[in-house]
């Protein structure tokens, strides 16, 4: 379909395909809108015109987050979505762009309704209050559970402004700060043997370590099988680690704590830097991180991490953007279940 538009008010269209004269009174409807001819935001796209043509309107571009000019009063399109009936959030940050830039992003996590409800430049403890300044004190008073990161800005503001809340700290990102001890160890253990002139037989044992014992391939078992027979700090570290996964297997909150304890305590003999320190974080965290069997194991940030591995979709099927308010109306199109406009047809 060939079209030759002049932006006038006396708008012409020749050359068009007999397609459907449908498509033309969409498109005169699009270019002849008042508020196009003085100059107003409206959205030109394949959405506004096939708003048109099925009666909905130009209504989800132009407005508060890039919806179109409402009317007079009509609000917009994230004004007018419910916030009602949310009790569990979970918070967490990405990387956006080059450099250090990142936003913070709040989903709604209850079971069978996940939503975007938040997005935030940078990652800073202003940034998540607006979105509690929004959100407004009525329904953080009915919080029951808030799942994040170990992110001080965010268990700051979270432990002000729902101090209610069960809060949960992300079971992913403590088990990832195991791993990074573990692989540091082995690490620096892998090279201190090269310069020694000792057998290299740590060389390609990362995620032999790392990875889970049923996740393995044949020839890593074969591998961390023949490492394992060896007396090395990597081999204490490794044992420690699958050790400290029976932790996630208790149901009781009590005995959870015991044997956190106890593994704890055997960790602080070890005599590894990298472990002693992770146990130094979990003791610090203790209390949130027991949150997560109080919660009867229901809520934990792999949701969040789930939902942003949406984001990284979106992002990569747009071949990223250059604009955060461009990236933040996909994002909102996406996972916010924004409320539809009313269509003037039925469709069966």
């Amino acid at each position: 379909m060939v079209a030759t538009i002049k932006f006038s008010p006396s708008l012409s269209f020749s050359n068009l395909d007999p397609i459907s004269s449908t498509v033309k009174s969409a498109l005169e409807a699009v270019f002849l809108n008042k508020s196009f001819q003085e100059g107003g935001p409206v959205a030109i796209s394949i959405f506004t015109v096939f708003g048109q043509l099925f009666g909905g309107g130009t209504q989800y571009f132009g407005s508060e987050i890039a919806y179109s000019n409402p009317g007079k009063n009509e609000k917009p399109v994230l004004k007018r979505r419910s916030l009602d009936g949310i009790t569990a959030i979970g918070v967490d940050e990405i990387q956006y762009g080059k450099g250090q830039q990142y936003l913070t992003l709040v989903y709604q996590i209850n079971a069978g309704v996940r939503r975007l409800l938040f997005v935030g430049r940078d990652r800073k403890a202003k940034t998540l209050l607006r979105f509690f300044h929004d959100f407004g004190k009525e329904r953080c008073a009915r919080l029951k559970y808030v799942c994040s990161d170990m992110w001080k800005p965010y268990i700051k503001v979270i432990s002000k402004k729902a101090p209610q809340a069960l809060h949960i700290l992300d079971r992913f990102h403590i088990v990832q700060n195991l791993g990074k001890a573990l692989n540091k160890i082995r690490a620096e253990e892998a090279r201190r043997m090269k310069q020694e002139g000792f057998e290299e037989v740590l060389t390609h044992t990362k995620y032999c370590f790392l990875k889970k014992e049923e996740n393995l391939t044949e020839r890593q078992k074969m591998k961390l099988d023949e490492v394992l027979q060896y007396d090395l700090k990597s081999v204490r570290a490794y044992l420690l680690k699958e050790s400290f996964q029976l932790f996630w297997e208790y149901k009781s909150s009590y005995w959870a704590s015991w044997f956190l304890k106890k593994w704890c305590a055997r960790a602080m003999r070890s005599r590894l830097e990298p472990i002693k320190n992770f146990v130094r974080m979990l003791r610090k965290h203790e209390p949130l991180i027991m949150n997560w069997f109080k919660a009867k194991k229901q809520y934990s940030n792999s949701i969040v991490e789930g939902m942003n591995r949406k984001i990284n979709l979106v992002t990569r099927k747009s071949y990223g953007f250059r604009n955060l308010e461009v990236l933040k109306i996909a994002l909102f199109h996406t996972m916010g279940q924004l409320p539809e406009p009313e269509f003037t047809h039925r469709f069966c």
